[in-house]
C-alpha cells in the first residue's frame, strides 16, 4: 500500500490524499471479491478500520474534528475566518472518513460477506454496523455546526448571508443526502426487526418504533442540510427524493404504532 512521507506534518491536502489511498485499498479489496480473485475476511476489514484510525491519529490538531466539543461555546482557539476555515476543513475530513465507512458497509453488503453464515461473519456484521453508526452520529453533530455557519457577502441589495454548506464542495451535500437515505432504510429495517423478534405484548410500554423515530429525526436533520445547498441545480431533486424516503419511514412508524 502506498505511504506518504512521515517526516513532515500533514497538511489538509496531504490528509485528503492519504484518505484517497485508503479508499483505493477498500475498492481493491472488495473488487477482488467481485472478480473472484480474493476473499475478504474479518481481519481484512479490521485492518481497513485500523488504517482509518491510524490516518486520524496522524492528523495535526487543527485538522482533527473533536466530536465532544460544544460548538455553541465557540471553543475553537482563535477567531474569525481562519478558525472558521479550519473548522470547515475538519468537517470535510470527517465527512470523507465517514464516506469510507459507508463504502465499506455498502461493499460488504453487496458482496454478501456479512451474511450470518458463521461466527466470524456475525462478528464482521456487528463491527461494520457499529463503525458506520458511530460515524453517522458524529456526522449529525457536525451538521448542526454547519447549519449554524454563514458566510456574509456585500451586495448592491445589502449584506447577504449564505449557508456554509451551500458554498462548500458538493461532497458535503452528497454525503448528507446519502446518509439521510441510509438512515431511512435502516429505520425501516429496525421496525421490521422489532416486529419479527419481539411481540408487542412483551414490549409493555416500550415503543416498537422508538429507535426508528430517532433515525427519522436525524435523517430529517441531514435532509434540511441538503436543502441549504440552493446554488446546486440538482438540490431540489435530491430533496424531493429524500422527502419520499422520509415519508415512507414515517408511514412505517405510524403503521407500527397503530398495529400495537
Amino acid at each position: 500500500m502506498e505511504q506518504l512521507p512521515e517526516h513532515e506534518e500533514r497538511t489538509y491536502l496531504d490528509a485528503i490524499l492519504a484518505l484517497a489511498i485508503i479508499v483505493r485499498k477498500i475498492n481493491h479489496d472488495f473488487l477482488g471479491v467481485a472478480a473472484g480473485h480474493a476473499n475478504v475476511s474479518h481481519q481484512d476489514v479490521v485492518k481497513l478500520y485500523g488504517q482509518l484510525e491510524e490516518w486520524r491519529k496522524k492528523l495535526p490538531s487543527y485538522l482533527l474534528w473533536d466530536a465532544k466539543r460544544d460548538f455553541s461555546l465557540t471553543a475553537e482557539s482563535g477567531t474569525g475566518k481562519l478558525a472558521q476555515a479550519h473548522q470547515l476543513q475538519q468537517a470535510i475530513l470527517l465527512f470523507l472518513e465517514h464516506n469510507c465507512c459507508m463504502q465499506i458497509e455498502r461493499c460488504a453488503s453487496e458482496r454478501g460477506i456479512t451474511n450470518p453464515i458463521s461466527l466470524e461473519a456475525v462478528m464482521l456484521n456487528h463491527l461494520i454496523e457499529y463503525q458506520t453508526l458511530a460515524m453517522t452520529n458524529d456526522i449529525t453533530k457536525a451538521v448542526k455546526w454547519l447549519q449554524s455557519q454563514k458566510v456574509c457577502q456585500n451586495t448592491p441589495q445589502g449584506t447577504v448571508a449564505y449557508p456554509l454548506i451551500d458554498l462548500s464542495p458538493d461532497i458535503l451535500r452528497d454525503i448528507c443526502a446519502g446518509t439521510a437515505y441510509w438512515l431511512c432504510d435502516r429505520g425501516k429495517k429496525l421496525i421490521n426487526f422489532n416486529k419479527a423478534s419481539v411481540s408487542s405484548a412483551s414490549y409493555g410500554e416500550v415503543s416498537l418504533t422508538q429507535g426508528a423515530e430517532d433515525f427519522a429525526a436525524n435523517a430529517a436533520l441531514l435532509k434540511d442540510a441538503v436543502a441549504t445547498a440552493k446554488s446546486h441545480n440538482d438540490t431540489p431533486c435530491l430533496v424531493e427524493k429524500l422527502d419520499g424516503q422520509l415519508s415512507s419511514l414515517n408511514e412505517a412508524i405510524k403503521s407500527a404504532n397503530n398495529g400495537r
